[in-house]
C-alpha cells in the first residue's frame, strides 16, 4: 500500500554559503498533489516578506507558479528515453524534483510513516508546512487566550517549582526509520511522561489534526502513554476541525471552565493546587 510522500520547497538566497530556507511542501498520496508554500497563506500567490527587497522577488513568484503547474499535469518527462511517469504513481514527485531553479529547488522529505486517506491529504500538507515551515519564518504573537487560561492554570506548578512539571516538552522517537522530534506545549514527566499536553487553538484549522497526530504516534502505534494521559487543551468545545479526530487519540479539557479543567487534569495525573 502507498503511503504518503513529500517534498520540501527551499530557497537558496547565498549559493556560496548553501544555506536554505524552506518555503513550502509538496506533498503526494495515491495520485492527489497538495502543495503549500510561504506566501499563498490566502489563496492568492504573491512573495512574502522576505522577498521585499530581494532581487528573487519575482523568481519566487515564477518558480512557484511553474511547480504548480507541474504537479497538476497527469504525466512528467524524466529523461530521455524513458517513459513520462503517471502521477498516480510515487516516482511522479521524483519526476517532479527536476523542475527548480538556480535558488529554488525541492529536495525528498520522505514518506510519511502514519499514512492518511484521500480526504486527509490537504491536512496533511498543512500539518508538514506548520512544522517545516511556518514556524521557521513566524514573527512573535500577541499572547492568546488559550495559552492565558493555561498559564492561569498551571500558575501554582510553576510557582512551586514543580520539577515534574515540562513546557514544550520534546520526544524522541523512531518514525519512518529515523529519529523524529515532536514538542508538546506541556507534560508532567519525570524518566518518562506521566501526562502529555497540547494546546489547540479553535482559529487555526489543522492544529486539531496535527495534536492527534502526536498523540497518536505516542499512544496507539507505540504505546508509550495511554489516551486518557493525553489531554488536548482547548478553549471551549466549538469551531474546531478535526475534533472528532482529536477525541480518537487524547481527552479533551476545555480550559476557559477553570473547574472542570481542574478536575480533568487532576484525574489525569496532574497534581494542580497548593
Amino acid at each position: 500500500m502507498n503511503r504518503p510522500r513529500f517534498l520540501v520547497a527551499k530557497y537558496i538566497p547565498d549559493l556560496k554559503k548553501i544555506e536554505p530556507r524552506n518555503v513550502g511542501v509538496i506533498v503526494w498520496f495515491d495520485g492527489t498533489v497538495r502543495g503549500r508554500f510561504l506566501g499563498d497563506e490566502d489563496g492568492h500567490l504573491k512573495a512574502p516578506k522576505l522577498f521585499a527587497n530581494s532581487p528573487f522577488h519575482d523568481a519566487y513568484k515564477t518558480q512557484l507558479e511553474s511547480w504548480r503547474l507541474q504537479f497538476d499535469k497527469p504525466t512528467l518527462p524524466v529523461k530521455k528515453g524513458r517513459a513520462p511517469v503517471k502521477r498516480s504513481t510515487p516516482a511522479f514527485l521524483d519526476a517532479l524534483m527536476l523542475f527548480g531553479g538556480t535558488h529554488f529547488m525541492l529536495a525528498d522529505g520522505g514518506v510519511v510513516a502514519d499514512g492518511c486517506n484521500a480526504e486527509e491529504v490537504d491536512a496533511l500538507s498543512e500539518y508538514l508546512y506548520d512544522e517545516l515551515v511556518a514556524h521557521n519564518w513566524s514573527e512573535p504573537k500577541a499572547k492568546s487566550p488559550l495559552k492565558s487560561l493555561c498559564d492561569q492554570t498551571f500558575k501554582t506548578l510553576k510557582d512551586r517549582k514543580d520539577s515534574k512539571f515540562k513546557e514544550h516538552y520534546k520526544l524522541t522517537l523512531p518514525i519512518g526509520g529515523e529519529q523524529e522530534e515532536l514538542i508538546f506545549s506541556y507534560a508532567y514527566a519525570e524518566n518518562y511522561p506521566v501526562v502529555l499536553m497540547q494546546q489547540v487553538a479553535s482559529n487555526q484549522p489543522d492544529n486539531a489534526f496535527n495534536a492527534a497526530m502526536k498523540f497518536r504516534c505516542v499512544s496507539s502505534d507505540r504505546g508509550l502513554i495511554t489516551k486518557d494521559r493525553c489531554a488536548a487543551l482547548v478553549s471551549g468545545e466549538e469551531g474546531y476541525e478535526h475534533r472528532g479526530l482529536l477525541r480518537e487519540y487524547s481527552t479533551i479539557v476545555n480550559m476557559s471552565n477553570p473547574q472542570e479543567a481542574d478536575q480533568r487534569l487532576r484525574a489525569m495525573g496532574v497534581p494542580l493546587g497548593a
